[in-house]
């Protein structure tokens, strides 16, 4: 019958094991969505998975644009802009060539239901006494790295790609997101589904929060619209 033949790994040539059991992997090699290997490498479980958990997802954006205005903000009448040093010939990815690319995401050590990567940055975030951002910015925040992080919860995966840093005269710290999404898988708990969203961030109005006492906490959007899909697996 066709589901009595021993699988092979395509890539290895090596005999398919059930990574929860040990056990040899029988199935009909024409139709391999039927026995729960593939090439997608497991990791360790996590929780909200019912079956295998990656070890890696691959996240890929296209359509995503950069945010490149003068913005105000709740909380004071300064104004932010986001500068992209790259955009000059730094060496750095660009925010464009960061968000609009593929990427792979590793499941972490501590979270087995979270998936992380991180690209070193060179931005700035200018805070200007003004309304237009022009002149010399009174303050300014570096950025010198990009988070990707992919959660796993009980019915949703959520998405976040950003930044940040604190700026100088007084540690108000701004977070920078270029994407993030909540995503309704099909199936709750089938964690190597193929997912696919959009981005909810827009270019705008920064929105703050108290950091502490005398500190506040801004967050900005770096880049708007897009969309994503994400493949368990290693799939760059």
């Amino acid at each position: 019958m066709a589901n009595d033949n021993l699988l092979y790994d395509s890539s290895t040539g090596h005999l398919m094991y059930d990574s929860s059991t040990g056990h040899l992997i029988y199935g009909d090699p024409d139709n391999c969505e039927c026995c729960g290997g593939g090439d997608i490498e497991a990791g360790d479980d996590c929780e909200h998975c019912d079956g295998t958990t990656p070890k890696y997802w691959t996240m890929t954006v296209s359509g995503a644009s950069t945010c490149t205005g003068c913005y105000s903000a709740a909380g004071t009448t300064d104004k932010f802009k986001l500068v992209d040093n790259a955009a000059g010939g730094t060496g750095d990815p660009t925010i464009s060539e960061i968000i609009n690319d593929s990427r792979l995401l590793t499941q972490t050590a501590g979270d087995a239901c979270l998936w992380r990567a991180s690209v070193t940055v060179d931005w700035d975030v200018e805070r200007y006494d003004n309304t237009d951002c022009s002149g010399t910015a009174d303050d300014t925040a570096n950025i010198s790295e990009v988070l990707f992080e992919l959660t796993k919860t009980d019915t949703t995966y959520t998405l976040y790609v950003y930044g940040s840093g604190v700026f100088g005269n007084n540690f108000d710290q701004v977070f920078v997101y270029l994407f993030s999404d909540t995503i309704t898988p099909t199936t709750e708990d089938d964690c190597t589904e193929t997912q696919s969203g959009s981005n909810d961030r827009s270019c705008g109005s920064l929105t703050s929060q108290s950091g502490g006492p005398g500190v506040l906490w801004f967050f900005m959007s770096g880049a708007n619209g897009g969309s994503v899909t994400l493949e368990a697996g290693d799939a760059t």
